[in-house]
């Protein structure tokens, strides 16, 4: 009777239906495997059983990084992060671009990038979710005069998992900040 009708991060959404295929029950879990739900319909008491496959996570894509292959499913020793990164463009976009790297260990593995087709005085949000590791965040641009002030209120904000790491505008060429631990690695 039930069936999974969609699948986003870990949150699962299913309907429960009569053979005739009325609609008894929508809901949303998270809990991966067969279940049962007590449903009333016709004046009859029934277990409706529910299974549902383990999610995938949602796939990140951001301007330079389109793809047409399925998403690997991630796997992570310590949990997962969520970095939020948030570029309000200046009067002269094309100057700007930037990278979210891991750096654990020595490391330095582009896994975000961004400003090849960005415009001018734009908002550009981007959300990654990735394993929780260290990172380090770094804004360019290419005429040095950074995103703010001369020529447009640019900024940009980066958040993981809700808590500002880095914000700026007036940085000149380039602006770095690492954040996040190795002990993930």
């Amino acid at each position: 009777f039930g069936t999974c009708t969609s699948c986003v991060d870990t949150t699962f959404t299913f309907d429960v239906t009569k053979p005739d295929g009325t609609l008894i029950l929508n809901r949303s879990c998270d809990w991966v495997g067969a279940h049962s739900f007590r449903c009333d319909f016709a004046g009859a008491t029934d277990n409706c059983p529910v299974t549902c496959n383990e999610c995938t996570p949602a796939p990140t894509i951001s301007p330079s990084l389109i793809t047409s292959s399925a998403p690997t499913p991630l796997t992570c020793d310590n949990g997962f992060s969520t970095i939020d990164i948030s570029v309000q463009t200046d009067g002269y976009a094309s100057e700007t671009s930037w990278t979210l790297s891991e750096v654990c260990n020595g490391n330095n593995n582009v896994i975000a990038q961004g400003g090849d087709d960005y415009a001018n005085n734009n908002l550009y949000e981007e959300v990654i979710y990735n394993c929780d590791t260290q990172y380090e965040f770094t804004i360019n641009d290419s005429f040095g005069d950074g995103i703010c002030c001369e020529y447009g209120d640019g900024e940009y904000e980066v958040k993981k998992d809700g808590v500002v790491v880095a914000s700026g505008g007036n940085f000149g060429s380039s602006e770095s900040t690492p954040f996040g631990t190795c002990t993930s690695c």
